[in-house]
């Protein structure tokens, strides 16, 4: 009888160390079933593309008696492809020539000099200008007694500036835009006459009056609506480019 017993406890403290082996056993079995699965379902892919596969080229084999038409059609793209690069080389040289006839345009005699410039006040110091206040000695710029001009610093190519002006040029007459008046890119320093803005700019304007603008009922409806010009004027500067 205490034999029996000893066995039996024996048997009891291994049965859940035996279930969970059979467990692991059972899943490693099923993941081998499944991974031979997905192996024989791409094995049998591949064979249907490799007969795939066979079966077109026999089919190409077949049709050898079309290889002059095919001929004759790569021929005729190939002389179309030529005739392309032959019209676009021409339509760069003529924008190029174009693109030469700009600089030529924009290297006009000046109006003015150095010279015919009153400079009253140091609006702001830029990375290649300084922007002034300022006036001609005689007359007016364009009908302007009062302008703002920007002098270029040592260093700024010709070139350069010569961009900025038909940048300016292209976007025209706007109200929300400030407009180029004159320049001047024969000589060093290169400068350009723009419209005076009175205000300044709208950080200036804003860092200037902000007690005003902070106690002001209106505040909100005033910065909708300068946002709502700010929009108008990108607007106009997108249709542009």
């Amino acid at each position: 009888m205490m034999i029996a017993n000893s066995t039996r406890e024996n048997v009891c403290s291994d049965g859940p160390l035996l279930y969970i082996l059979i467990g692991c056993f059972s899943f490693i079995v099923l993941v081998f079933v499944a991974l031979g699965a997905v192996w024989l379902r791409k094995y049998r892919s591949l064979v249907r593309s490799v007969e795939d596969l066979r079966r077109n080229r026999s089919l190409l084999c077949g049709a050898s008696h079309h290889d002059t038409p095919v001929t004759f059609l790569s021929l005729k793209e190939e002389e179309e492809e030529e005739i392309l690069a032959q019209t676009l080389l021409q339509q760069s040289s003529t924008v190029h020539s174009s693109s030469r006839r700009l600089w030529r345009g924009l290297q006009q005699d000046p109006h003015f000099t150095t010279s015919d410039l009153n400079l009253l006040q140091l609006i702001k110091a830029g990375k290649e200008g300084v922007f002034y206040q300022a006036r001609m000695t005689r007359g007016t710029c364009k009908g302007h007694s009062m302008f703002t001009c920007k002098i270029s610093k040592e260093g700024v190519r010709a070139k350069h500036v010569d961009m900025e002006v038909s940048i300016m040029k292209k976007l025209m007459h706007h109200k929300n835009v400030l407009q180029l008046l004159d320049w001047n890119t024969t000589q060093e320093p290169y400068i350009l006459i723009m419209e005076y803005v009175s205000l300044g700019t709208l950080r200036t304007f804003l860092q200037t009056n902000r007690v005003q603008l902070s106690s002001d009922s209106e505040l909100q409806n005033l910065l909708t609506v300068a946002s709502y010009h700010i929009a108008l004027a990108m607007q106009h500067l997108r249709s542009k480019m």
